[in-house]
C-alpha cells in the first residue's frame, strides 16, 4: 500500500511539474507576438494560492483570484522625461484622493465591491483629470470627481466668495424631478489649488429643499484661490449624484 501512495505522489508532481513547464513553454513563445499573453488570470486545483516567481512567470493572488502572467519583455526607463511626468502625475492624483478621502468615502460608496473607493478613485482621477499636455503636467481640479452615481445634482450652483474666508452656495430645489427627494442631503468638500489646504462639510445636516449652505474656509488667508465639490446622497446612501465642482474662487478677508 505504501509503494502505492508512494506511486501515485509521485506521477501527480511529475504531472504538476509537465503543466507547469508547458504554461512557461507556451508563455515565452507566444508573448513576443501577442500582448493578451501578458496577463492571464487562473483558478484551479493545481495553483491554489501560489505567490512567486517560476521561471518567466510571476504568481500572486488578487482579490480572491490567482493571477499567472510573464514578466515584461521590456523595461522603460525610469529616468525619462515621460516616465518622470508619469510619477509627477502620480503623486498630485495621489495627494488630491488622500486630502479629499472624507468626500471620496461617501461620494464612491456604491463602487467598493472589488475595490476600495480610494483605489476607485484612484482611476477615475487618473482616466479624467489628467492634463492635456505631453507628457502629463498635474491633474485639472476642474476635471476631478469625488463621487459618482445617478442620483439627480442640484441645477443652477452658485458659489459666493464673502467675508470671513467663507463661500456661499445657493442652489434650485428641484426635489421630486425623477430620482431628487427633497430629503437628499447636501455633502460638500473644498481644496485650495495648490492642494496644501482642504476641508469638508459632510455631517449630513443639509437637503435638497434648504437651497443654500455657507462653508468656512478655515486655515486659508485672504486671496487664497480654492475650487469647491459638490454632491448630494439619498438619505440612505443607497444612490449617490455625480460631483459638481466651481470655478476657482478667491477668498475673502
Amino acid at each position: 500500500m505504501k509503494k502505492i501512495f508512494s506511486f501515485l505522489a509521485s506521477m501527480a508532481m511529475f504531472l504538476y511539474s509537465v503543466i507547469v513547464l508547458s504554461i512557461v513553454v507556451l508563455v515565452e513563445f507566444f508573448a513576443p507576438f501577442h500582448q493578451w499573453c501578458q496577463y492571464a488570470i487562473t483558478q484551479n486545483i493545481l495553483f491554489g494560492r501560489m505567490k512567486g516567481k517560476i521561471g518567466n512567470l510571476i504568481t500572486y493572488t488578487n482579490f480572491g483570484q490567482n493571477v499567472v502572467r510573464s514578466k515584461p519583455l521590456t523595461i522603460n526607463d525610469a529616468g525619462s522625461a515621460v516616465q518622470l511626468a508619469q510619477r509627477s502625475l502620480m503623486s498630485a492624483v495621489v495627494e488630491f484622493c488622500r486630502i479629499m478621502l472624507g468626500a471620496i468615502q461617501i461620494g464612491y460608496s456604491n463602487f467598493t465591491t472589488e475595490m476600495s473607493a480610494f483605489s476607485y478613485a484612484l482611476s477615475q482621477t487618473l482616466l479624467n483629470a489628467k492634463n492635456a499636455n505631453d507628457p502629463p503636467d498635474g491633474i485639472l481640479l476642474s476635471s476631478c470627481s469625488v463621487s459618482k452615481g445617478n442620483l439627480i445634482g442640484i441645477p443652477d450652483v452658485t458659489y459666493t466668495p464673502e467675508s470671513g474666508l467663507k463661500v456661499s452656495i445657493e442652489w434650485t430645489n428641484n426635489s421630486e424631478n425623477g430620482n431628487a427627494l427633497e430629503t437628499d442631503v447636501i455633502y460638500v468638500a473644498w481644496v485650495r489649488t495648490d492642494m496644501t489646504m482642504f476641508g469638508s462639510e459632510l455631517v449630513g445636516s443639509v437637503k435638497r429643499s434648504h437651497e443654500e449652505m455657507t462653508i468656512s474656509c478655515d486655515g486659508c488667508t485672504a486671496g487664497d484661490e480654492i475650487r469647491v465639490y459638490v454632491f448630494l446622497g439619498s438619505a440612505d446612501l443607497s444612490i449617490i449624484s455625480e460631483s459638481q465642482v466651481s470655478a476657482e474662487l478667491t477668498l475673502l478677508a
